[in-house]
This record gives C-alpha cells, sequence and structure tokens, in this order.
C-alpha cells in the first residue's frame, strides 16, 4: 500500500517478465498509466507487462483521480419537529430535521442539483454550502426564490447544502358576525305626580258627589 508521493521499490531483480497491476480503490478513478525505462511493456487498464532488459530500471507511474460526494442537509426552526420536506433532481427523497440526502462517488466536474418542493405553512429561510476545498474551481450555487442548488463537484470534495425552513402559523380567523336583527330598548324618566293627577281628581269628584246626594237624601226625608 502506498499514498499520494510515496513508491514502492523493488531492489535489484533478474532480466525477464513482470507485471504490476494497481486495484482501484472504492470512489477512486484511474486516470493514466506511465512507464519510463523499460524497451519492452504493455499496459491494459490497471495491468502493466513488463519485459525488463538487463540494466533497465523501470518506473510505472499511476495517476488516480478521487470521486466526490454531495449531501443535502435539513434544518428546521423550532427544531425536532415532525415535518418532513420533498426533494427532487440528482439528490431526490423526504427528510425531517437533521435528515440528510448523500451522494456517494459521484463523478467531478460535473454539475448536479437538488430542488425542495413548497411546504405549507414552511418558508425557506436560507441555503448554506459547505465543503469545498478547490477554492479557483467553479463554485456551488444557489437560487433561494427556486428553493434550489447547484453542486460544482471537483475531485474529493464532500459539499453539503443545508436547507433552513421556518414554520409560520396560519393567520387567525376574525369571530364570527352576527347578522340578526337589532333590538334596542329606550328609557324615558317617569313623571309619576302627572300620572296620578287624574285619577286624584277623579276620587275628588266622586266624594263630593256622593256628599251632595246624602244631603239631598236627607233634605226630603
Amino acid at each position: 500500500f502506498i499514498k499520494d508521493g510515496e513508491s514502492l521499490f523493488s531492489g535489484c531483480i533478474r532480466w525477464g517478465s513482470y507485471r504490476v497491476a494497481e486495484l482501484v480503490p472504492d470512489c477512486w478513478e484511474l486516470t493514466s498509466v506511465n512507464v519510463t525505462g523499460a524497451s519492452y511493456y504493455g499496459i491494459s487498464d490497471a495491468i502493466v507487462d513488463i519485459d525488463l532488459q538487463p540494466g533497465e530500471d523501470v518506473v510505472v507511474t499511476y495517476a488516480d483521480m478521487q470521486w466526490g460526494w454531495i449531501i443535502v442537509e435539513k434544518q428546521t426552526d423550532p427544531e425536532g419537529t415532525n415535518m418532513t420536506f420533498e426533494f427532487i433532481g440528482d439528490r431526490d427523497g423526504t427528510i425531517g430535521d437533521d435528515g440528510q440526502l448523500t451522494g456517494y462517488c459521484l463523478p467531478p466536474y460535473e454539475q448536479y442539483w437538488s430542488q425542495e418542493m413548497d411546504t405549507y405553512l414552511w418558508e425557506l429561510m436560507d441555503i448554506m454550502i459547505t465543503g469545498e476545498t478547490h477554492p479557483a474551481g467553479l463554485q456551488s450555487t444557489y437560487d433561494l426564490t427556486e428553493r434550489k442548488v447547484f453542486f460544482n463537484l471537483d475531485p474529493g470534495e464532500i459539499i453539503k447544502a443545508t436547507f433552513t425552513n421556518k414554520y409560520f402559523p396560519p393567520p387567525e380567523e376574525p369571530p364570527a358576525e352576527d347578522h340578526g336583527a337589532p333590538v334596542g330598548i329606550e328609557v324615558f324618566s317617569v313623571n309619576k305626580p302627572a300620572l296620578l293627577a287624574p285619577w286624584i281628581a277623579l276620587a275628588v269628584v266622586i266624594v263630593v258627589g256622593a256628599i251632595l246626594l246624602v244631603r239631598r237624601y236627607r233634605a226630603h226625608r
């Protein structure tokens, strides 16, 4: 096993036929094989067959490129909600708060996209992109209005786009209006002496009349 910039040295070996092969790791792509110092050799994918001649120093150089990852993450305000959000595109699916949609081992130098569908009562407040390690390359972008992110993936990058949504409750409905007929009561002051005056006058007349009748009756006896 060797890393970037390292070598495997065979030491002094007898001339003859030799084979060198690389086992390409997952998420890596063999981009080139270069052989120097050999008079006779053949290359097939990651395999190099060398016909080593006396006195030759042969160098086989393998160049590999690491593929990348894209991640779509969801955050909500308030935290811990049970609401789920749907995404379409190269990273599609349904996730809730703290959930992720991950794309593993994607070829670099390509653009990928993911878009969040509109969710009732939830507003997308922010999209934050992190993980880009090649500032000179084409940077990833997003459109907040369209709820969409564009990943421009370079070799070995793990780019994450975090979508943050906030909940806005529906407005309260105004109280129902009463459309029945209006009912009104008017209050007036009462003049009690004025109301009793006719009745008092009538009583006086009756009493006076009775007295006169009695006197007349006695006078005729």
